[in-house]
This record gives structure tokens, C-alpha cells and sequence, in this order.
């Protein structure tokens, strides 16, 4: 039941009026029930595996409160994490270490894998870890447990949230506010925008280069990681925007996913503006617990380093994933090791003066900053996207070569007409704007001090061009944001 489908909607309208209206006792119970109905919906057999590592974790948590020993945290972590394992990397591993066995085999084609279990996996393991550490109490109730685990605008796609952000959100009883219902479907209605108008006509471009991608050179290759890139943000950060939005209208609040990530200055500065929720964990639950920086540059450099490659393996199996997630540790190590080096240079030759052109606080600089960084991590989404690793390679090699070559011949080649090329340029224009002000200034906030008609009027504006200029319906496969893969 994707967030785009029709079926969501109906489940939207049956939800709200239930979910307020109903008495305060019951309210948790019957949101506990629309959680299992909407994991259900895809495959009942999701259901019984949520259910089954839910008790895994809660179980877990109950020992390490009561005896607190850190085996009990090692052997929890490796069922929980070596299931998600077993499931994303049994089959694969066959295939490649070209193992033929009746039985083995068969087991793997037999294998599914439930939907979402990345993001869940990593709540469980951050909850069992964080109760080792005394952080918060253990829950002993299965139910509001089972709230956290299993509710449903995160379950697919996160964001990955700390059992402290939720807990008291999920059990409190809610009334119906009617501001926070307009200010979260302002939220969802834009993700449904970045999705439906903008990420679907990026991906006419990117299915376009990357499937043909021995016809094209030079920029087009360049041209195509910088369209994945935004493809890929407005796909899953509109996502998150619906998932934000969906619960602000319950009055829950999750945590903001994306901030501006293509406004970053540094690949440092992005991992702290990229899928958040991610990057956080894997700093306090990875990279913290292996030393951080706390043991000189070159064990800091290492644990950058298996951080990234941890990074590349949650989000698919194959090498090309590993390469994704070496290519950002290789960035920042090499960001940091030049920073280092020109600070040297300049406290030497104290010739900080010469270049005031780019100063500290100048433009340029700035521009020339993330215009960097985003060329960078363009190039990275290359390896993310490409059927494979050698597909990849030979895709950034090809972007030195005859580089205005194959502009025409990917005009031509009628990925994307002229009547959805305009309206995409018009989108990424919104989309920049509004992000741009949205730096500067609480837009959304100031969209809600409007005046009742006007401000009705934008909502409607939205939702007709949504329903105008969205792709969607025959041909569209609802299913298809990209994280609910991962």
C-alpha cells in the first residue's frame, strides 16, 4: 500500500476519523490494528515476521535491564542483524561463489525479503543498545512496544527513529487538532509533489542514460549521476515529507529526515543533511563505538572507512554499494587530510591575504563549495545506480570523453517530451525557491499565519497540480520509491 496509491487514501479516510474519535483507552489499540492491516496489506507473512523480531527485541531488552551483561547485547544483535543478513546476502552469495546445491539453493529461491526490515532492524538493535547503556528504561508493555516497532508512515522508509523520540508520542492519547492537521497535510501534499511531479520525470532521464549507457559520453554521463541525485532526493525525501506529514496530522512529530543536502559545502557537511536518521545511527551505534576520532588521524581515517562500507551493505547487496560507500570515506579523508595541508601552508607563508577573492565568507567560495560537493557525490550515485560496479566504472571514465557528443543524440532519443521537460524545469525551480526561502525563513509556518481562503487555496492549487502534472495511473508502478528497496 504505497504512499501514492489509491488504496492509502481510503486507508487515510477510514484511519482519522477512528483513530480521534474513538474512546481515549482504545485510542493506541486501534492504531495498533491499522499498523498491522497496513503491513498485512502487502504480505500477510510481513506481518508474522514484524511480530517474530519485535518479541526478538523486546525479550532483549527485558534481559539486558534485569542482568545487563553485554553477551546478552552480542547475541541479540547477531540473530536480529544476522537475520536481516541472511536474507539480503544468502542468495547473492550463491550465485557468486557459483555454488550448486539442491538444497541451498532451494532455500533461496524460497526467500523473500519483508519489506522495511532495514529500517526496523536498526530501531530494534538502537533500542537494545541504548537500554545496555541505561539510557532509558526498558518497556514492559508489548503493546506500546509493538507501537513503536510496527507504526506504519515509517515502517517502509523511516525515518530510522529512537524509541525516546516515540515513546510518549505513540501511547499518549491524541485529540484532534486542526492546525497540526492542515500543517501536516501542507507536508504531505509537497512530498507528493517532489514525487509524483518531479522524481517520476527524472527518472524518464535516468532510465533513459543508464540503460543505454554505451550509446552516451562525456556530460551525459556526468548528466546522469547529477539526475539520480536529484531524482533520488525528491523521491525519498518526498517520502519522508508524506510519512512527516501523515503523522504531524496525528500530532506526532518524527524527526526531520533532510536538510537541504544538495546546499551542502563538503561531503562532511552532506552526511549531516542526508537521510539523517541513517547517518546518526551509524555515528553513535557504528563509529563511536569502533573509537570515532578519539585515537589519531589514521584509526579515525579507518573507522571513517568501515563506517561508509557498513553504510554501502544496509543499502543493497554488491560490490557497487561497497565502492558507493569507500568513494564517500574517501571524500571526507581526503577533504580532511587537504584541509589539514592548507592550513599548514597557510600559517607558514601567511598568505591568507592573497587570496581574498575566496575568503572565508566570500560567495565564490561558497558556490564553488557545493558545486563541488555535488558533482562529488554525483558521481558516487553512479556506482548507487548502475546495474553494476564495471557498468559504473566505465560510465565515469566515458565522462572525459567527447563530452558535448551525445547531448543530441539523448534529445532525440525522446526519454522525456517537450511538454514534461518544461514542466520539470518549472518544478526543479519551485523546488529550489522554496528550499532556498525555506534557509532564510519558516515558509511553512508563514503559509499557515495566511488568511483561511487563501490559504485553502494554496492546498487546492497543489492538489490540481499534483493531479494534473503527476505521473501516475496505467503504466506507473505505485511501488517504486526507491528506499522501500533498501
Amino acid at each position: 500500500m504505497s504512499f501514492t496509491t489509491f488504496e492509502f487514501l481510503i486507508f487515510l479516510v477510514f484511519l482519522f476519523p477512528m483513530y480521534f474519535l474513538i474512546p481515549k483507552k482504545l485510542q493506541k489499540f486501534v492504531l495498533l490494528i491499522f499498523n498491522f492491516y497496513y503491513i498485512s496489506f502487502y504480505k500477510i507473512e510481513f506481518l508474522y515476521f514484524i511480530l517474530g523480531i519485535s518479541t526478538i527485541f523486546y525479550i532483549s531488552g527485558i534481559l539486558l535491564e534485569k542482568y545487563r551483561k553485554k553477551s546478552i547485547l552480542i547475541f541479540s544483535i547477531f540473530c536480529t542483524s544476522g537475520i536481516l543478513i541472511y536474507l539480503k546476502f544468502f542468495a547473492y552469495l550463491l550465485e557468486k561463489l557459483h555454488i550448486q546445491s539442491i538444497v541451498l539453493n532451494s532455500m533461496a529461491s524460497k526467500l523473500y525479503l519483508p519489506l522495511g526490515i532495514s529500517f526496523y532492524t536498526l530501531q530494534g538493535i538502537a533500542y537494545i543498545v541504548d537500554i545496555y547503556k541505561n539510557k532509558y528504561q526498558v518497556e514492559k508493555n508489548f503493546i506500546h512496544f509493538l507501537l513503536y516497532m510496527t507504526f506504519f508512515p515509517i515502517f517502509l522508509q523511516g525515518p530510522i527513529s529512537r524509541y525516546e523520540q516515540l515513546e510518549k508520542q505513540l501511547i499518549t492519547h491524541h485529540k484532534f487538532d486542526y492546525k497540526q492537521f492542515c500543517f501536516g497535510l501542507q507536508l504531505a501534499l509537497w512530498g507528493l509533489f517532489k514525487k509524483l511531479v518531479i522524481s517520476n520525470r527524472l527518472n524518464m532521464i535516468t532510465n533513459e542514460i543508464f540503460d543505454k549507457n554505451t550509446e552516451y559520453t562525456g556530460i551525459i554521463m556526468l548528466l546522469s549521476g547529477m539526475c539520480y541525485a536529484l531524482e533520488l532526493y525528491t523521491d525519498f525525501s518526498g517520502a519522508v515529507d508524506i510519512s512527516r506529514g501523515i503523522a504531524q496530522s496525528m500530532n506526532i512529530n518524527l524527526i526531520q529526515n533532510f536538510n537541504f543536502p544538495n546546499s551542502a559545502t563538503s561531503i562532511k557537511d552532506f552526511w549531516s543533511r542526508w537521510h539523517i536518521s541513517l547517518s546518526t545511527w551509524l555515528r553513535d551505534y557504528i563509529y563511536i563505538p569502533l573509537g570515532g576520532n578519539r585515537n589519531g588521524n589514521f584509526r579515525k581515517y579507518i573507522n571513517v572507512t568501515i563506517t561508509f562500507i557498513i553504510s554501502g551493505l544496509w543499502h543493497g547487496v554488491g560490490f557497487k554499494f561497497i565502492i558507493w560507500g569507500i568513494l564517500h570515506a574517501f571524500y571526507q579523508i581526503l577533504a580532511d587530510l587537504i584541509a589539514n595541508t592548507l592550513n599548514k601552508i597557510k600559517e607558514i607563508l601567511k598568505y591568507k591575504n592573497i587570496l581574498s577573492l575566496i575568503s572565508d565568507n566570500n560567495n565564490l567560495e561558497t558556490f564553488i563549495s557545493k558545486f563541488t560537493t555535488f558533482i562529488l557525490v554525483s558521481i558516487a550515485w553512479i556506482f548507487f545506480r548502475a546495474s553494476d560496479w564495471r557498468t559504473a566504472y566505465v560510465m565515469v571514465k566515458k565522462i572525459n570523453k567527447k563530452f558535448f557528443s551525445s547531448v543530441g543524440k539523448l534529445i532525440e532519443s525522446g526519454s522525456i517530451d517537450k511538454k514534461d521537460f518544461i514542466v520539470l524545469i518549472i518544478s526543479l525551480l519551485v523546488l529550489y525557491f522554496f528550499e532556498r526561502a525555506s534557509q532564510k525563513t519558516q515558509v511553512r509556518e508563514k503559509i499557515m499565519n495566511f488568511i483561511l481562503p487563501f490559504r485553502w487555496f494554496l492546498y487546492i492549487l497543489l492538489i490540481h497540480i499534483i493531479i494534473i502534472f503527476g505521473i501516475y495511473g496505467e503504466g506507473y508502478n505505485p511501488y517504486n520509491f526507491i528506499y522501500m528497496g533498501f
